[in-house]
Formats: structure tokens, sequence, C-alpha cells
């Protein structure tokens, strides 16, 4: 009976012991944050929507949001960081189709620097 209990407490004390470490080991792929060293006004614009995204009240966000898709010459990677920003963090769809339509609304006219840099884009997402 001694050596039955003994042995069932040190198999418990081994399962609690070894079942609580373990290692997973997986395939992340993590997406590579793009370059915006190269224009400092693209890198503060995503730095400023970022921020954005960081605010504590939804009402605040959709403002400051909003704010930035009325940007005259918002570039396309400054308008796709918006995009996602908004769909990830404004909860209520109301509050995203306000300023997406903003968005919307405030598109650049079609310029061969900027069909480049949408191509150069989607090229870039394919990839990841």
């Amino acid at each position: 009976m001694m050596k039955k209990t003994l042995l069932m407490s040190a198999l418990f004390l081994l399962s609690c012991s070894v079942g609580g470490c373990f290692v997973v080991i997986g395939n992340r792929s993590e997406k590579c944050p793009p370059d915006y060293t190269k224009d400092p006004q693209v890198a503060a614009t995503i730095a400023e929507i970022d921020a954005v995204s960081k605010l504590s009240f939804e009402s605040h966000r959709v403002k400051a949001y909003k704010a930035i898709a009325s940007r005259p010459n918002l570039g396309p990677r400054e308008r796709m960081h918006l995009m996602d920003a908004v769909n990830k963090h404004l909860s209520f769809d109301s509050h995203r189709q306000e300023v997406l339509m903003i968005l919307l609304e405030n598109r650049p006219q079609r310029t061969e620097e900027a069909a480049v840099s949408e191509s150069c884009i989607e090229t870039q997402q394919g990839e990841l």
C-alpha cells in the first residue's frame, strides 16, 4: 500500500513538472514591415495612424481617422495603412464606413507615379 501511494505521488509530481514544460515549434510567417524611412512624410503619417490606433475611446479614434482620411495627397501606402487600421481598431461598421467613405471621396487623381506605387504594393502583398 505504501509503495503504491509513493509510486502514484512520484508519477503525479513527474507529470506535473514535465506536463507544464513543453515547447511549441511552429512556422510563423510574420509580415515584414514595409520600409517607410525613405519618405519622412509617409513615415510620419504612418506613425500618426499607429498612434491614433492606441487611443482609448473609439469616438476619438473615429475623429482622428476622419481627419487623416480627409487630407489631400495621401499616398497609396498611407491609404492602405489607414484602411487596415480602421478595419482592425474600429468596432462599429458605421464608424468604419464613415471613415472609409471620406477616404474614398478623397482619393487622388490617378497619376503614373501612383499607378507604379500601387502596383508595387500589390506585388509586395502577393509575396507575403
